[in-house]
C-alpha cells in the first residue's frame, strides 16, 4: 500500500446508507440500524466508508474510555465531524481534531456558554463565532480527556479570518489551527483542523 500523504482532510457529502453498503463490513452495517434517524445512520456509515477507503477494507474501528474512534493495530490517528450535508474525517500521524460546522447555525445563540468577554472581543460575525467553536470542539478531540470545558479550560486568543485560530489549553502553550470553508448548495461550511 502506497503511503498516505498525512495529515490528510477527506470532506465530502454524507451519502445515503444504501449507497455505503459495498464500503462497511457485515458488522457495521448490521450496528448502523440501531440509529433511528437515517441521517444520523448516514453520517455513521459515510464516515466508517471514508476510513475503508483511506486505511484498507480490513480497517477495524473501535473506541478507546472517552469514546473517540481508532483503527485497531494502526498507527495512524484519525478525527471525525459531521454537520448537515458535509462530513470531514481527519487522518495524521499523530493526535488530531478536526470540527466541521455549517455557517448559518446561530453561535451567537449560545456565545455565552462557550466564549469568555475577552474571547467574545476577538469578533462576533458568523464566521468567527463557527471557528471558535469548532476550534474548542477540535481541541476536546485532540486532547481527549473527560470533563474538559470549553469554556474554562480551552481558550481562544487569536483569529486570522479564514485561516488560522490560536488556543490554548488550561494553561499550556498555544495551538494554532487551520480554517477552511467548503460552499455547498445548502450553504457553507467551515472546518477547523489540529494535527
Amino acid at each position: 500500500m502506497t503511503p498516505l500523504p498525512l495529515p490528510l482532510l477527506v470532506v465530502e457529502r454524507i451519502m445515503p446508507s444504501a449507497h455505503l453498503r459495498s464500503w462497511v463490513t457485515d458488522e457495521e452495517w448490521a450496528e448502523s440500524e440501531r440509529f433511528d434517524s437515517e441521517q444520523r445512520r448516514a453520517e455513521w456509515l459515510t464516515w466508517h466508508a471514508v476510513v475503508h477507503r483511506v486505511l484498507g477494507r480490513e480497517a477495524k474501528v473501535r473506541y478507546n474510555e472517552v469514546g473517540a474512534p481508532y483503527v485497531e493495530g494502526s498507527k495512524i490517528h484519525f478525527s471525525v465531524s459531521h454537520s448537515k450535508s458535509l462530513l470531514a474525517v481527519l487522518f495524521s500521524e499523530h493526535r488530531c481534531g478536526v470540527d466541521v460546522e455549517r455557517l448559518d447555525r446561530r453561535f451567537d445563540r449560545i456565545s455565552s456558554k462557550y466564549l469568555t468577554p475577552e474571547e467574545q472581543r476577538l469578533g462576533c460575525d458568523a464566521r468567527f463565532m463557527a471557528a471558535a467553536w469548532s476550534a474548542k470542539e477540535a481541541l476536546y478531540k485532540y486532547v481527549g480527556e473527560k470533563g474538559l470545558s470549553l469554556f474554562d479550560d480551552i481558550r481562544i486568543v487569536a483569529y486570522e479570518a479564514g485561516h488560522t485560530i490560536t488556543a490554548q489549553i488550561k494553561d499550556g502553550e498555544p495551538l494554532q489551527l487551520s480554517i477552511r470553508e467548503y460552499s455547498l448548495d445548502d450553504g457553507i461550511y467551515q472546518a477547523v483542523t489540529i494535527d
